[in-house]
């Protein structure tokens, strides 16, 4: 399911939290945009970007989302082989 608008703005005021950007119409069509290109989760996005804060101290951008979320799909195991 694609993601909604007000779950882009949450990830957002999320990570002003951490690096005081504004959050604007633009950034968040972008956001938007590039979520539903690459089929991010609400969960997945909001956990990627949670780790992402957790490590750095650097902006987060939605190519990093996108790159966190593959590598924890890729290091996943199969929902048939899940504990």
């Amino acid at each position: 399911m694609a993601m909604t608008r007000d779950e882009i703005v949450e990830i957002l005021t999320y990570a002003s939290s951490h690096d005081s950007r504004e959050v604007g119409d633009a950034m968040i069509v972008a956001w938007l945009t590039a979520a539903n290109f690459a089929g991010w989760t609400y969960d997945e996005a909001m956990t990627a970007t949670v780790a992402h804060y957790a490590e750095t101290d650097k902006w987060i951008r939605a190519g990093n989302v996108t790159q966190i979320i593959q590598n924890r799909r890729a290091t996943r195991p199969p929902w048939w082989q899940a504990d």
